[in-house]
């Protein structure tokens, strides 16, 4: 990683600061302490991976914003989304559901998370069951 540039540098300290925070935290739970190196190195690989993730692909486009527009229900109806999450290294999901009525207005939202082994088309699934319960 070529750290010449002062923002990068910044990047790099505060990179470093967050890995300390989130090994702190691991340890907190029962995990392992990370030497310096290790810490180090974890940001390192986080910093660079942040960086690839910023470059925007050229053949990627995206989707007019007109696709991306929420769509009201019908009147006296009730719009139903949900999402989720899969946090594999712990065997976690994370669900959310928001319901908005006619006029977009959220009516009530609840998010949760579930100690759940599943990959990303078995949380979708799982989203949409716990929206028809919770419903």
């Amino acid at each position: 990683m070529d750290l010449n540039k002062e923002s990068d540098l910044l990047d790099m300290v505060l990179m470093i600061a967050w890995s300390i925070w989130r090994n702190s935290n691991e340890v907190w739970q029962g995990g392992r302490k990370l030497i310096a190196a290790a810490i180090y190195g974890l940001a390192t690989r986080l910093l660079e991976e942040y960086y690839v993730a910023q470059e925007t692909p050229s053949q990627t486009q995206d989707p007019p914003p007109e696709s991306n527009k929420w769509i009201p229900p019908p009147t006296r109806w009730y719009k139903v989304n949900t999402d989720g999450a899969v946090f594999s290294k712990h065997k976690w999901i994370g669900i959310g559901v928001i319901v908005r009525d006619d006029q977009g207005r959220v009516v009530v939202t609840m998010s949760k998370i579930l100690r759940a082994p599943l990959g990303a088309l078995e949380v979708k699934a799982k989203a949409l069951q716990v929206a028809a319960v919770f419903g």
